[in-house]
């Protein structure tokens, strides 16, 4: 709920010198941080998310949960704050570790409170009115040398502001130089390419007849090679860039079949692709794509791929598997400040469940592949004949009208990076911007969602 007279708590403290608040945490929350924003540790538990580093001990916490503080980001007015200093002494907490710029519009949310001091402290005065931010000393709080406060004030050194629900990365101030410090870019830097993988199932389930949004196409497989073949095209003229080449992107797509994977670039049509070792490198970039693209090597519609559904028992596991290792030797080839990898996985999904454990750790460790800017970006796109509707990008909210399958594949995805807002907003099925949008879609054109799978090479 919004703080009526918010500008007056933010007013009165920019009055004293205080322009922003601090977060200290490990340089190692930072990926998460900048996709999801803030979130207390419990927070973080109830929406399952593992993995975060906490600088505080079991006790601390327990200490918290006894005064009900446990559920509430704790902000500092110091960016040198007391526990970190005790920490680093102690060796608790080394040298990785970031501190976060926190814009005052936290103090617009009705429910953010103050402490005077230190939270377990027997005269802490606690709370959310004007009252409680007047009980503050400023000069304390923010003292970057405490030994220049007078020893009976320096209990008021560990004054807090605390936040209970979520930050938003939007609030989050100096969120270029944290990227800068995280992920060694040098200022001026300026991402290069994207490695992009297609993988298309092809098992015989794809040749069910299917009909999408009134549009009635002989096969799955059918529908998923028109749309493919249109996003390659954009790819091709994403080099020409308005006559300002730009090769960003180098794409490879793959069929699931018995054997493994497959490339499945139509040799038969483009002569070009006849003589290209695709286990060397099954990579094609823009540049080559456009290159083809202009040079008339194929009439009438542009067709790239050929996709079929004639595979019985391939393994989609071995298949992924195959695809992070393609991944894994275009990294190690291509140092630089690369995007992270995009996966667009396209299937019917019906037999995923056969091997749902082992798709859940192949997934997981294409999603952990990563250059210094951050994580592969995992697409799970559904094409199912149980559902009338498209969905594009979906949260937690719209999980229960998914059908088992695509309920599986949406908790497979990633979620999309909040840089991207202005484009999911846009394209979403579902406008509610509070919470994270997913990678995922079913029943629809891929190129609806080609602006945010190009766009994920945006350095913003």
């Amino acid at each position: 709920m919004l703080r009526p007279d918010y500008k007056q708590y933010i007013d009165y403290l920019q009055s004293r010198g205080v322009d922003r608040l601090y977060h200290v945490t490990s340089r190692a929350n930072w990926d998460s941080i900048r996709r999801l924003g803030l979130y207390s540790v419990e927070l973080l538990k109830d929406r399952g998310i593992l993995g975060y580093q906490s600088y505080s001990d079991t006790i601390s916490r327990l200490c918290d949960e006894s005064i009900g503080a446990h559920r509430y980001i704790h902000l500092s007015f110091s960016p040198n704050p007391v526990f970190l200093e005790t920490g680093k002494k102690a060796g608790t907490i080394d040298e990785d570790y970031i501190v976060l710029e926190i814009s005052l519009d936290v103090l617009k949310d009705n429910d953010t409170e103050f402490a005077n001091m230190n939270l377990h402290h027997r005269d802490v005065i606690r709370g959310g009115s004007m009252e409680v931010l007047h009980a503050l000393n400023i000069e304390a709080a923010t003292a970057s040398d405490r030994n220049l406060i007078r020893p009976g004030d320096r209990i008021f050194c560990q004054a807090e502001v605390l936040v209970q629900r979520n930050i938003s990365p939007e609030l989050i101030l100096n969120r270029k130089e944290i990227d800068n410090q995280v992920y060694d870019i040098k200022l001026g830097d300026s991402f290069k390419r994207t490695p992009i993988v297609l993988l298309i199932d092809q098992l015989v389930t794809m040749g069910d007849r299917f009909v999408m949004n009134g549009q009635v196409f002989p096969s799955v497989s059918n529908a998923i090679e028109i749309f493919v073949n249109k996003f390659l095209t954009q790819v091709a003229m994403s080099f020409h860039n308005g006559g300002n080449p730009q090769n960003l992107y180098d794409v490879a797509v793959f069929g699931t079949s018995d054997n493994g994977v497959v490339p499945l670039w139509n040799s038969r049509r483009m002569d070009v692709f006849k003589t290209h070792d695709y286990q060397a490198e099954p990579f094609i970039s823009a540049e080559e794509l456009y290159q083809i693209y202009t040079g008339n090597l194929f009439g009438g519609e542009k067709n790239w791929i050929y996709t079929g559904h004639n595979a019985w028992k391939g393994s989609l596991i071995e298949c992924l598997q195959t695809v992070k290792g393609y991944l894994q030797d275009w990294l190690d080839r291509n140092s630089g400040n690369n995007n992270p990898p995009v996966v667009v996985y396209m299937t019917e999904g019906g037999h995923i469940k056969y091997e749902a454990q082992a798709f859940v750790r192949a997934c997981s460790e294409i999603r952990s592949l990563q250059t210094r800017v951050g994580n592969t970006v995992l697409w799970q796109i559904e094409y199912s004949p149980f559902h009338s509707d498209s969905l594009v990008l979906p949260t937690d909210i719209d999980v229960q009208g998914l059908d088992p399958t695509g309920h599986f594949m949406y908790q497979q995805s990633s979620e999309l990076r909040d840089i991207h807002n202005p484009l999911i907003e846009e394209l979403a099925s579902n406008k509610d911007m509070t919470s994270p949008h997913r990678a995922m879609a079913v029943n629809i054109d891929l190129n609806i969602l080609t602006p945010l799978i190009l766009g994920q090479t945006t350095n913003d």
